[in-house]
């Protein structure tokens, strides 16, 4: 898996991505990855494990198109999706908040 994702991830997105879901220092073993996400709670919390989430869902699809449909994004584009599914996911959290009140 981190072969194909250094594979589709540009490396000038790298600080981009650490930078919007408050990543630095984050470790690179799996393991050490959800401990620390199953540490604590809290709105960067919530955005780290929905982030982690969107993007193996997107680096997953973007594999499958790249093997059976021969059709390639490049890292800004899936980035840009990441993103967008983080902020749907948030707004729609945010509105049941809203209603539950």
């Amino acid at each position: 898996m981190r072969i194909f994702i250094k594979n589709v991830v540009d490396p000038a997105l790298t600080p981009i991505v650490t930078r919007e879901v408050s990543l630095h220092g984050f470790p690179e073993s799996w393991t050490l990855i959800m401990e620390m996400l199953n540490e604590g709670r809290g709105p960067v919390k919530l955005i780290q494990r929905l982030a982690l989430a969107a993007t193996i869902y997107f680096i997953w699809e973007e594999r499958n198109n790249r093997l059976f449909n021969k059709a390639k994004k490049i890292g800004v584009q899936l980035f840009k999706e990441i993103r967008s599914v983080i902020m749907e996911r948030m707004a729609y959290r945010s509105s049941l908040l809203m209603v539950s009140r």
